[in-house]
Formats: structure tokens, C-alpha cells, sequence
């Protein structure tokens, strides 16, 4: 499958990020890697909301989504089974409803 939108053959996967003393992505190191990637031609990002306990989305809002225009980038972001209730897990009505979004993410949708 191609998908021409997508520049380059690598994406960035942000399932672990380098963390600061507080636990949390390193901002001004991921920005730099986040610019480096764009710089170097290739532009598709994949996060999860279980990354970095949420984290992951953080940082992806604060050195991609809020420092380059939205054609600049694709973006990826999974929902874990964890983020839903399922009644029934073998019907094709699985997810019922999330319990939890990252609200920033849906607010860039």
C-alpha cells in the first residue's frame, strides 16, 4: 500500500521519547529531532495514548503540531482497547464508547 502523502520512507515513532528528571518527553531535545526529521524531508509522525502515559501526545502538540502549519505533517495517533468499553468483545460492535481522548489531539482533528 502507498500513500503518496507521506514523504520519505521512515516515520517517527514517538513510543519512547528521551525524559527529562520529571519523567516527562524532553521538550528541547524532541524539538530538535522533530525539526531534523521535517528538515531532512520526511514528515509522518505515529503516537499512541498509551505513550509515555499520555505524554507522547503532549509533546507532539508542544514541538510539532504548535510550531509547523498542519500540511507540514501527517499524523498518526492510536487508540489502545483500553480506551474503550466493550460489551461484547467478539461482536462487530466492540467499542461502545471511549472513555478517554486526549482533548488537544481532538481539537487539532
Amino acid at each position: 500500500m502507498h500513500f503518496p502523502e507521506i514523504r520519505g520512507r521512515l516515520g517517527f515513532g514517538c513510543m519512547r521519547l528521551a525524559q527529562g528528571a520529571d519523567g516527562k518527553a524532553d521538550r528541547a531535545l524532541f524539538s530538535t529531532l522533530v525539526d531534523r526529521f521535517l528538515a531532512a524531508g520526511f514528515n509522518y509522525f505515529d503516537t499512541a495514548h498509551v505513550y509515555l502515559d499520555g505524554d507522547s501526545e503532549l509533546a507532539l502538540r508542544d514541538c510539532l503540531t504548535e510550531r509547523y502549519p498542519r500540511e507540514a505533517y501527517l499524523l498518526a495517533d492510536k487508540l489502545s482497547d483500553s480506551c474503550f468499553e466493550a460489551s461484547d468483545t467478539t461482536s462487530s460492535s466492540v467499542m461502545q464508547k471511549p472513555t478517554m481522548l486526549t482533548p488537544i489531539l481532538v481539537g487539532l482533528l
